[in-house]
């Protein structure tokens, strides 16, 4: 990083300290923000110089949420000191609370929360054994949805979908929550990553929030969604994303000679389409397979389940997002002929693929050709 990359980083961090106490209701005064070399300890708070450090190799790395959960970690140590009179940082009980108070994701409470041995690279995932089991099962019916025969990946669709919801009614009470924040790249998000985010939402028992977040690379922020949920939905719905935002593309490329000089207009519209056909396609899959999680369990008290899922997210989303916002969407204008083309299209779309395979990259393999 450039001088003028780091000194546009450390008023972004000023920044996030004082959005913090804001949102939370802390009073804090401001420290001082410095930028390490360290490549051990990724952030360190300082109460006799009244500073917090951030590692530079920390924030190279191009994760700025992950920054954020350190900067979190050692605002919890200043909380301690300021506001407790703890004279030698530790994660005792003082520091839970405090990491409560500021919504600290569990995952960075403990002593490795600031440590490059820590969260930040940990290969290791919050699921549990069975939900490693569950998971790869629904792994191999997606990788099944992928079939030539249609009827059979729509049946392999449907039954991994069945079984993501008898997983989650069977694992209400013990629930362990993570998040996974997708970038976008975009200063404002177009209409079809809004239409996406609204699926991932409504049928793959996430909440999805519309954020924005700091990019150290170029100083300056841009859109993202952050994913909220069981670990399990979480890894789906993130594979659903980026597989719907690339099929979106390369059936757009296939299509497009369709509608000259329509330009942007039938592309979005050919999107749009497309997302509400494949949206109708999951709503009918939802109603053919209403009963297949609740063959054991009554009508009464599988809604019971459902109500109390619901209702434990619910509250660790507003944990994490304690003024959370709600906005509608502008209604918009479409071209008629590339919509109702695309609506047909996402009708036949089937998700596919494994859910954990990625490319050196990091991002998610490719959907091969339906």
């Amino acid at each position: 990083m450039n001088e003028k990359l780091e000194n546009l980083c450390l008023r972004q961090l000023h920044q996030e300290h004082g959005d913090i106490c804001l949102l939370y209701g802390v009073d804090l005064g401001p420290p001082v923000m410095e930028l390490t070399d360290s490549r051990h300890c990724f952030g360190v708070w300082d109460p006799v110089k009244r500073s917090i450090g951030i590692s530079v190799h920390l924030v190279a790395s191009g994760r700025w949420d992950q920054v954020l959960q350190v900067l979190k970690h050692e605002m919890a140590h200043q909380m301690s000191t300021d506001l407790f009179g703890v004279r030698r940082p530790d994660h005792g009980e003082v520091f839970q609370r405090c990491a409560r108070m500021i919504g600290l994701d569990p995952a960075w409470c403990g002593a490795s929360g600031d440590l490059a041995s820590g969260p930040v690279f940990s290969p290791a995932s919050a699921t549990t054994e069975a939900g490693r089991r569950v998971l790869a099962r629904i792994q191999k019916l997606l990788a099944l949805a992928g079939s030539d025969n249609e009827h059979e990946a729509a049946l392999a669709m449907q039954k991994a979908r069945a079984l993501q919801t008898a997983w989650n009614l069977e694992q209400v009470e013990e629930c362990q929550y993570r998040s996974v924040v997708i970038t976008t790249g975009r200063k404002r998000l177009a209409g079809h990553q809004q239409a996406i985010g609204a699926l991932l939402t409504d049928f793959f028992q996430v909440r999805v929030i519309v954020s924005t977040l700091y990019d150290p690379a170029v100083g300056e922020s841009f859109k993202t969604f952050e994913l909220l949920g069981r670990d399990e939905n979480v890894r789906i719905a993130e594979h659903c994303y980026h597989f719907l935002e690339n099929r979106l593309q390369v059936l757009w490329q296939q299509n497009r000679a369709r509608f000259p000089g329509n330009g942007l207009r039938a592309r979005n519209s050919y999107y749009l389409g497309l997302l509400k056909g494949f949206r109708e396609k999951l709503q009918l899959q939802d109603q053919e397979s209403a009963g297949q999680a609740s063959l054991q369990v009554s009508a009464g008290e599988l809604r019971a389940l459902q109500v109390a899922a619901d209702a434990r997210l619910e509250a660790w989303v507003r944990f994490r997002f304690p003024r959370l916002a709600t906005r509608r969407g502008r209604r918009r204008t479409v071209y008629r002929d590339s919509f109702e083309e695309g609506r047909v299209a996402g009708r036949n779309l089937t998700l596919h693929r494994t859910v954990t395979e990625r490319t050196g990259s990091g991002r998610f393999l490719p959907p091969g050709p339906e």
